[in-house]
């Protein structure tokens, strides 16, 4: 009994000398995994190491601002990982998702804990480390092994006579190529006339209908890039190494969708970016109504050259003919 009755009374000591000295929590340590090895979509956890006194705790989720190539996933867990005379330490976790390569500046983050004596928060910010966002293929799948010279000996040609063979079968078939292009005519030279893009776009989402069912993953890559190439080919927007954000803030610079049609693209893109990046759930009803939703976005930004003034937007310029300003 009188041990545990010591123990009571020293811990309340450090409990009063700790609220009476009212130390400031501080940042003790930043921890990242994995270190290396990071690609596009794979989840980073960030542990922030804090000190306080007892008396106080940190409050969740902590504030993050991921910073331009990242998405938060969560920021609400902690764990109570050491304690000492007065203070203990706390390990806050943020969980964040690289959707760019290269070198990323992950932004801040902003630990807030329960108020001091003076009724202050006191928070702690942290600047979140670099992350470097790999490839996944590696140097020896991107280059190309190029064979030896095969001579002529090895093929069992001798001497130079076969040039004079090869280049008769060259001149010969030339002739004949552009004598079939002559006898054709200028009509059949210039081919038919290239698909309008909604209509590769339309076409393409009954592709995608037609091999349903397949995972929410492989069907949110195949829909966006569908709506994305519809939209750069329909108003004249290249920007096919862009992120969501970018790509919208590009198409709202040009202001050729209406508020409406912006809002739509919007939800779409990022409801999508959630499937393929953030390993949501979605069910084939929510599939199938993404497809409908994007065949919509289709319809309504189609030109309209028969219906009344002010229904749609200009027609999709064709080729050799020049752009409107």
């Amino acid at each position: 009994m009188l041990t545990v009755a010591a123990l009571i009374l020293v811990g309340a000591s450090l409990f009063v000398w700790t609220w009476l000295g009212d130390p400031e929590p501080r940042l003790v340590n930043v921890l990242v995994e994995p270190e290396s090895g990071i690609h596009i979509g794979t989840p980073v956890t960030i542990g922030l190491s804090v000190e306080c006194p007892w008396y106080r705790r940190p409050r969740l989720p902590v504030e993050t601002d991921p910073g331009d190539g990242l998405q938060v996933l969560s920021a609400n867990r902690k764990h109570l990982t050491g304690i000492r005379a007065g203070v203990w330490h706390w390990l806050c976790e943020v969980r964040i998702q690289p959707i760019t390569l290269g070198e990323i500046e992950s932004g801040k983050a902003v630990v807030r804990f329960s108020p001091n004596r003076a009724g202050e928060p006191s928070p702690v910010t942290v600047q979140l480390p670099e992350i470097e966002v790999e490839s996944r293929l590696t140097g020896d799948e991107t280059g190309l092994a190029v064979a030896d010279r095969i001579s002529a000996d090895e093929l069992g040609i001798r001497g130079g006579a076969w040039r004079w063979w090869v280049l008769a079968a060259v001149l010969v078939v030339t002739a004949i190529v552009v004598w079939l292009v002559l006898r054709r005519g200028p009509e059949a030279r210039r081919g038919p006339p290239p698909r309008p893009s909604w209509e590769l776009a339309q076409a393409a989402l009954q592709q995608l209908e037609a091999d349903l069912p397949m995972a929410a993953e492989v069907f949110f890559v195949r829909l966006t890039d569908i709506v994305r190439r519809y939209v750069e080919k329909r108003f004249d927007i290249r920007a096919p190494e862009q992120t969501t954000p970018e790509f919208l803030r590009a198409l709202h610079r040009r202001d050729v969708l209406a508020a409406e049609h912006r809002l739509m693209l919007q939800d779409f893109l990022t409801s999508a970016d959630l499937i393929k990046f953030a390993k949501a759930d979605a069910t084939q009803e929510q599939l199938t109504e993404s497809l409908v939703s994007a065949r919509r976005f289709v319809a309504d930004t189609r030109p309209v050259t028969d219906g009344p003034p002010g229904a749609a937007g200009p027609a999709e310029p064709r080729e050799g003919s020049a752009r409107p300003c």
